[in-house]
């Protein structure tokens, strides 16, 4: 579903963060959807020219934009379709929305995503598990929910971040993943 293996390992770790995140909270059902938002959330990559010049922030919003259409075509699920609208919102933006599934979803895709772009091969300098931390709380109450920035920090599970460029190899075997999680 991606463009290149890389983002489909940043697909398959962002799900991954997402469930672990919400396990023992959601409910079975929300915890399977969010999984699937994680690793469907950057699917209007797909349709984003590769040598756009966008503004990296627009680009984004019309990245969401799009995947929002391509999500609509193939799933009849709102809260799936809610999580990956609303994933980039703000948490003032978040309280305007009724549907708390949506709204617990997206604070947690939120999260999942920074923190992966924040650890992975995707920076151009990526960062230790606690200065992403430290990203992340600072933008806690603002852009990320300050409970779930907390849930994150304190978790027990741990947090693989990849300090670095995954191998080609490995690259290959995690979009191989996705595609059969996805089927």
């Amino acid at each position: 579903i991606a463009k290149s293996p890389s983002i489909a390992a940043h697909s398959h770790r962002v799900a991954e963060i997402c469930a672990t995140m919400a396990r023992g909270v959601l409910p079975v059902g929300q915890l399977y959807t969010l999984e699937i938002a994680g690793m469907l959330h950057d699917i209007g990559e797909l349709a984003m020219p590769d040598n756009a010049n966008e503004f990296e922030e627009s680009r984004a919003l019309s990245c969401v934009s799009k995947g929002v259409q391509i999500l609509r075509s193939a799933f009849q699920s709102k809260v799936l379709l809610g999580i990956v609208k609303y994933q980039s919102a703000t948490v003032r933006e978040l309280d305007a929305v009724t549907d708390e599934t949506v709204v617990t979803g997206a604070k947690i895709l939120a999260i999942a995503n920074a923190y992966d772009l924040l650890t992975s091969e995707l920076s151009d300098a990526p960062m230790s598990h606690d200065e992403a931390v430290v990203c992340l709380r600072r933008e806690a109450g603002v852009r990320f929910c300050a409970e779930w920035v907390e849930r994150f920090a304190d978790s027990p599970y741990g947090w693989r971040p990849i300090a670095g460029a995954m191998e080609p190899d490995t690259l290959d075997s995690a979009a191989l993943m996705v595609g059969y999680q996805l089927e």
